[in-house]
């Protein structure tokens, strides 16, 4: 009798010692997933900065070269950031007995030379651009600069806003 309830006590030890293994193993691999997703975030807003910058420095870099410009400085906001969907490698397993059916489902970013791959980049709008000119005080050229924008960004002219450099 004393024998039998040692071994049910066994019993209910290696499974609680298996239960937690398993509970670790699992909040292990959620840490890692949010760890990575937080650096492809970070990764995303860098590049995303890096985008806006340069399309600021070509915009600027082209509208100085018109007839009647001169220097010239660009600000454009974006309404959202770039997004990019990451692709994932799933797994799904389903084991049933007669009466209990489970399903596993585990989702993991895909990594290709420890980067993760990119499946489509959805990039930002443009909500609005202001351009500083030397120029900008002659109607003509900021006819010509707002064309320029327009054609370039696909913005409506009320969204375009060209001021006059000191």
């Amino acid at each position: 009798m004393i024998n039998l309830k040692k071994n049910k006590n066994i019993v209910i030890l290696f499974i609680f010692v298996f239960l937690f293994g398993i509970f670790l193993m699992f909040t292990d691999k959620f840490q890692l997933d949010s760890n990575d997703k937080q650096s492809i975030e970070n990764d995303t807003e860098k590049i995303k900065s890096e985008n806006c910058e340069n399309t600021e420095q070509k915009l600027a870099e082209i509208l100085s070269n018109v007839k009647g410009v001169g220097e010239v400085r660009v600000m454009i906001e974006y309404s959202e950031g770039k997004e990019s969907i990451i692709a994932e490698n799933r797994k799904s397993e389903n084991n049933s007995q007669s009466e209990n059916t489970q399903n596993k489902n585990e989702s993991e970013i895909a990594f290709s030379n420890n980067n993760p791959v990119v499946l489509k980049e959805i990039y930002p709008k443009v909500k609005g651009v202001i351009v500083v000119a030397q120029g900008g005080d002659n109607v003509e050229i900021k006819n010509q600069i707002i064309s320029a924008v327009m054609s370039l960004l696909d913005l409506d002219a009320n969204k375009i806003e060209v001021l006059t450099m000191k």
